[in-house]
């Protein structure tokens, strides 16, 4: 009910462009975590970590850029009053998508570093890969 009642106030608060970028912001962030959940399981099971650059590197620009996005909406756009787009509520989702984009990404750093403390020998050795005989 909540978010008919969320989606219901963004299509009558104003611009339409408003929601368009808000889905954009979600939707760039929505491709920073499935980045974050990869490198995450090459780092887990794969045999070479330097696998997790496939997807370190695309997160590296895209992480920056949207969070720098979200950020130029927000104080050019959203918490402008001289804008077209004003709109506070459109500013609080945003700001809440953006940090928890940062709450996900420390989180995944926080395993990172476990992950790579691990040493091979001391992984079960159903997670080790051994050539074929």
């Amino acid at each position: 009910m909540l978010a008919c009642v969320a989606w219901g106030y963004l299509l009558t608060s104003g611009d339409i462009n408003s929601v368009w970028a808000l889905f954009g912001v979600s939707n760039q962030l929505m491709a920073s975590v499935g980045l974050i959940i990869g490198a995450t399981i090459i780092l887990r099971l794969g045999q070479k970590r330097v696998y997790m650059l496939t997807c370190l590197v695309p997160l590296a620009y895209l992480f920056v850029t949207v969070n720098y996005a979200g950020y130029w909406m927000v104080t050019n756009v959203y918490l402008n009053p001289l804008a077209k787009g004003y709109n506070v509520f459109n500013a609080g989702i945003s700001i809440i998508m953006l940090s928890l984009g940062f709450v996900i990404l420390i989180a995944a750093l926080k395993k990172w570093k476990e992950l790579l403390r691990i040493r091979k020998d001391t992984l079960p050795e159903t997670l080790i890969a051994t050539p074929a005989e």
